[in-house]
């Protein structure tokens, strides 16, 4: 039987490994969080499929030297992951011997659709040469990250017409489709934030302008804003950023990270979609386009931003009577 293992490391990414595993129903399914949070998974994949084999493992609870081992009883491996730099990715493909035609690299989100290196390429190549001294790990060192990487040979993807790539690489797509997850509270628009106070990109008093400057004229007395915050972000710093603000009283904290914010989809008609560019935008777009629907979107940059392309990328795919 073949194995097929999905590392993963985000909410949006556990949608795309239940995606993935749709497309592979005779294969025994690995899924390998490498930070700690499978949450909603374990359960989801019986819905997927009662049939198939498959296991939830994560990094906290379960090394890598069991995964694999675990992978040693599988006469055929391919791996998925979000990134080609990803540690754990690349201890488990040196460790067997994987090359790269097995590979496929799937959606991180947003930023697979530029080009563009992340993490720095000074960052990754001290990676490159602890991993070389510590695991005898080959980093595949490249001047561009994704599917813009000179290693990658597969991507699979849920925008394959905008996905950034090298000429040789087979792009293959990934259909999105969103577990529904009721949201019951009242929005009357939904309010996007990056990790911007984690990541140092903004501090609190930052942030209190830009979200006023965002909202105000938009933004009624009466109105209820969502707040959806990057997975990354200190909530309880973004938290207390929002009761300064002097719409406090009018925001709804969308607190739970089990669920990708995709799932939630179905239940939202805002009014506009107002904030940071992200990948939740990007899907919204693609998930209006599929379902007929027509919204509004206020984009706005952030001060400073490093990925300025992830607005003008939204911008080019909207009409411009759904901008704000």
């Amino acid at each position: 039987m073949q194995a097929v293992v999905i590392f993963i490391d985000s909410p949006f990414h556990k949608e795309s490994a239940i995606n993935i595993a749709k497309i592979h129903p005779n294969s025994s399914i690995i899924v390998y969080h490498v930070r700690s949070g499978l949450g909603y998974i374990e359960g989801h994949f019986n819905i997927v499929n009662s049939q198939q084999n498959w296991t939830a493992l994560n990094f906290v609870n379960q090394s890598l030297q069991i995964l694999v081992a675990r992978l040693n009883n599988f006469h055929s491996i391919k791996l998925f992951t979000f990134y080609e730099t990803s540690y754990h990715f690349l201890y488990v493909k040196s460790a067997l011997n994987i090359e790269w035609k097995e590979v496929v690299i799937f959606d991180d989100g947003i930023g697979s659709c530029f080009k563009h290196a992340m993490p720095k390429r000074y960052r990754l190549l001290l990676q490159t040469i602890v991993l070389k001294i510590r695991y005898n790990v080959t980093v595949p060192f490249s001047r561009f990250s994704l599917g813009n990487n000179r290693y990658v040979r597969n991507l699979i993807t849920y925008w394959p017409e905008i996905v950034s790539r090298h000429g040789g690489v087979n792009v293959s797509t990934l259909v999105s489709e969103y577990f529904q997850v009721n949201f019951a509270d009242r929005c009357d628009f939904v309010l996007l934030i990056g990790p911007v106070l984690t990541k140092g990109r903004m501090n609190s008093s930052e942030l209190i302008n830009y979200i006023e400057n965002a909202l105000t004229n938009i933004v009624s007395s009466t109105d209820k804003v969502l707040v959806k915050p990057h997975p990354r972000e200190d909530k309880k710093r973004l938290k207390k950023t929002l009761a300064s603000t002097k719409f406090a009283s009018q925001f709804v904290f969308l607190d739970n990270d089990e669920y990708g914010f995709e799932n939630y989809f179905a239940s939202l008609r805002p009014k506009a979609w107002i904030g940071m560019a992200s990948t939740v935008l990007l899907n919204r777009i693609q998930y209006n386009e599929l379902h007929g629907l027509s919204e509004k979107f206020h984009l706005i940059e952030e001060p400073n931003d490093k990925y300025p392309q992830r607005v003008r990328l939204l911008k080019k795919l909207l009409h411009e009577k759904n901008l704000i």
